[in-house]
């Protein structure tokens, strides 16, 4: 036998969604913002020719004759295109969660009027900062 949800309850469920997908974007762009000042500490344009043979080795596997401050170059360059590719993949999450928050609320937009809404989206962002209170308190 299937159990149906109540209006209300399916309102509380979209607008718990929506709270989270708005904070899930807020720590993309967390995410992105703090790549990209790490980005402004590291080498830009092209691999020197010389660190070029390392490009794709670990820095714990390059020979021991070769100097730290080689490996140190490496590593930057290494984390440099890491963090560049990581940006691009945060902000196509982060485009998806915004896509998916834009369609939970339509579908509250349907469910109830704008000042509805704001209740219950108040109520579950409330919600949610109560349990990271509680979270805070366990620790």
């Amino acid at each position: 036998m299937s159990e149906t949800i109540s209006k209300d309850k399916k309102i509380e469920m979209l607008a718990d969604g929506v709270i989270l997908r708005e904070h899930e974007c807020c720590s993309y762009q967390h995410n992105i913002d703090m790549y990209t000042n790490m980005l402004k500490t590291l080498p830009s344009g092209a691999w020197p020719a010389e660190l070029e043979p390392y490009r794709h080795t670990q820095p714990d596997k390059i020979s021991l004759d070769v100097d730290i401050s080689v490996i140190k170059q490496v590593n930057d360059y290494q984390l440099r295109d890491r963090l560049t590719i990581l940006i691009r993949t945060e902000n196509c999450e982060m485009n998806k969660s915004h896509r998916m928050c834009c369609s939970i609320e339509a579908q509250i937009d349907d469910c109830c009027t704008a000042d509805e809404k704001k209740v219950v989206l108040k109520t579950a962002s409330d919600k949610r900062q109560a349990c990271i209170d509680a979270a805070a308190k366990r620790q």
